[in-house]
């Protein structure tokens, strides 16, 4: 749990690939209020060594904004991703990025 360590995207980047080098275990991530954006998700959807240990992830009141919501749509579309809770609240998509989300999933 890193809630409102305000790590950023490249510590958040740094983080996760660290805690997925040489483990097969899922784990639930909290990146909740820590300067994470849309970024972050792109690279998570584009590297499945991270995306397939990733269990539960909580990017609550980050800026992912709308743009931000075609990356999280082509990471949950990802057949390695393993993601069974993803929480988004406060993350500034808007009703056109949620439903962007909600029907192409």
């Amino acid at each position: 749990m890193l809630g409102e360590t305000g790590i950023g995207v490249d510590g958040a980047l740094i983080l996760t690939e660290s805690l997925f080098n040489g483990t097969e275990d899922l784990v639930k991530l909290d990146l909740s209020y820590c300067g994470v954006t849309f970024i972050y998700v792109l690279k998570l959807s584009t590297d499945s060594s991270m995306i397939c240990g990733i269990l539960e992830l909580n990017l609550s009141g980050n800026p992912i904004m709308q743009e931000g919501s075609n990356v999280l749509s082509s990471m949950l579309s990802n057949s390695h991703c393993c993601l069974k809770v993803l929480v988004l609240q406060r993350c500034e998509l808007g009703v056109a990025g949620v439903l962007r989300i909600r029907f192409t999933h």
